[in-house]
């Protein structure tokens, strides 16, 4: 199993690489940075498709172990057992809004 510090190790590590991924030239349009052990969650403001795939061209150049993939979507998005969407709210104040999220695999065991 390793060490018994492989964990928190890892989370160091993955916090460093995060936080140097605010510094690449397009960190002015990263208007949220979010991480939960080792995932994270970016809000990539007016960037070309070009432009995103460039970012995780050089994201996934950090760490020869660390591969960091993408979805995109205008309107909702899923983090781990969370739905970020533009609801209501987002309309009214811009604020975006959550709700549980579930896979059509889960068996709540």
């Amino acid at each position: 199993m390793g060490n018994n510090l492989s964990p928190e190790i890892t989370d160091l590590r993955v916090y460093e690489v995060l936080n140097s991924l605010r510094t690449f030239q397009h960190q002015q349009k990263i208007s949220r940075l979010y991480r939960f052990r080792d995932d994270g969650f970016f809000i990539y403001n007016e960037g070309t498709d070009d432009e995103i795939a460039q970012f995780f061209e050089h994201a996934n150049r950090q760490h020869a172990l660390l591969k960091f993939t993408h979805e995109k979507s205008q309107t909702k998005m899923q983090f781990l057992d969370v739905l970020v969407f533009k609801g209501r709210r987002f309309r009214e104040t811009g604020i975006l809004d959550l709700t549980t999220f579930r896979k059509k695999t889960e068996n709540y065991q």
